[in-house]
């Protein structure tokens, strides 16, 4: 017993609720620590009033420390602020008070004009002073809150039911978008082979607009397309892939159309360095010299230096640095990446690409703005890091 509290013992019972064994002990008359409710009868008997709830699982360690705390919280609550407790069983109730994990404790006013406030949940440590100020301190609001015409919380709630709307508008436009985009790679839009020889370029940028933009295909001697819709395929007599960006590697080639690999890069960043992956195309067209047409060897040797004169002048005169570093991968073994680190302490160099990207340049995403951070420089570094044949 508490100092200074006389114990009657005809008026004490034990409440066995949820597994707890609660000894609930009051002064003048006899009554439960806390009632327990069911999915049955939760709004029926907490339909009024303030409830302090307690959802708790018998094999949680912080509900056995509550063995001993729930009892003293009720007596300092009396009168003002009833309790309550759900066993884990009634999935209904958890889901209405929105319970995520064990032991819960929540503040319910079923009858507060604010929905938003019906249910506050406790975060604080399990202790007797820590429940007892929570349960106070929820009830002094939800009485203020009563009392006010609301008009903040009911701007509040408009504003939150606007937020609702349009983030369901934005769920709804991006299922739209998605859809369109299932039905045009199902649908393309050149006539059928029969009627038009067309040479198709595919490659794996994510729409047509952007490789259009990147690669500013112009002038086929036969009427091409740039396109990333597989389902042009069949409808082209020869396809060119641009193996740089494909991921995956395409499906098996039709009978009788050509395949044709392109790539610009050097082949151990692209798939064409897994041999197997060569196996689908009749053609390629790669910076090697075993490619059917080479983009950047031949076969030919230079007798001595040839001079080179270029018509290209700048427009602008170089703001950004002396020397540019040009790299789209550091994972190399050919060793640029230390070679510009050690070039670096004795000039500066500011990287540009994947490799070393400097954070004060932007990342071009057109030609136009490549060629504007290329004049920036007064020189740039440029080394191939592939080692292959």
């Amino acid at each position: 017993p508490r100092e200074g509290v006389t114990m009657r013992t005809s008026t004490w019972r034990v409440c066995s609720t949820l597994g707890l064994g609660l000894l609930a002990i009051t002064l003048g008359y006899v009554d439960c620590v806390a009632i327990t409710v069911t999915d049955a009868n939760f709004h029926e008997k907490l339909a009024k009033g303030n409830w302090l709830i307690l959802v708790c699982a018998p094999w949680n360690g912080h509900c056995k420390q509550l063995q001993t705390v729930w009892p003293q919280v009720a007596l300092s609550l009396e009168g003002r602020v009833d309790l309550a407790e759900v066993s884990v069983g009634n999935k209904q109730i958890l889901k209405f008070l929105s319970v995520e994990g064990f032991p819960a404790i929540k503040y319910y006013q079923p009858e507060n004009p604010d929905p938003g406030l019906r249910i506050r949940t406790f975060t604080q440590e399990y202790r007797v002073e820590a429940l007892v100020g929570f349960a106070l301190q929820q009830r002094s609001l939800s009485s203020g809150a009563a009392a006010k015409t609301s008009g903040e919380a009911w701007a509040q709630r408009q504003r939150e039911r606007k937020e609702q709307l349009e983030r369901e508008r934005k769920v709804q436009r991006e299922a739209r978008e998605r859809q369109l985009a299932e039905q045009r790679k199902s649908r393309c839009p050149l006539p059928p082979r029969s009627q038009i020889p067309v040479i198709l370029w595919w490659q794996g940028w994510p729409n047509q607009s952007t490789a259009n933009k990147m690669h500013k295909v112009k002038g086929c001697s036969v009427e091409c397309l740039v396109t990333d819709l597989a389902a042009c395929w069949k409808d082209a007599g020869g396809v060119l892939f641009h193996v740089s960006e494909l991921r995956p590697p395409p499906a098996s080639r039709p009978m009788g159309q050509v395949w044709v690999a392109v790539s610009m890069d050097a082949p151990v960043h692209t798939l064409l360095a897994d041999g197997d992956a060569l196996q689908p195309y009749n053609y390629t067209a790669t910076p090697t010299f075993r490619s059917s047409y080479p983009t950047a060897f031949t076969s030919q040797s230079l007798a001595g230096p040839q001079s080179f004169s270029a018509t290209f002048q700048p427009r602008l005169e170089p703001t950004a640095g002396l020397v540019g570093f040009l790299a789209e991968t550091c994972e190399t073994s050919s060793g640029r990446g230390s070679y510009v680190d050690a070039l670096r302490v004795h000039i500066p160099v500011t990287g540009v690409g994947a490799c070393r990207h400097s954070d004060e340049l932007p990342n071009p995403e057109t030609a136009e703005e490549a060629l504007q951070m290329v004049v920036q420089f007064k020189f740039w570094l440029i080394i191939e890091d592939a080692i292959c044949q």
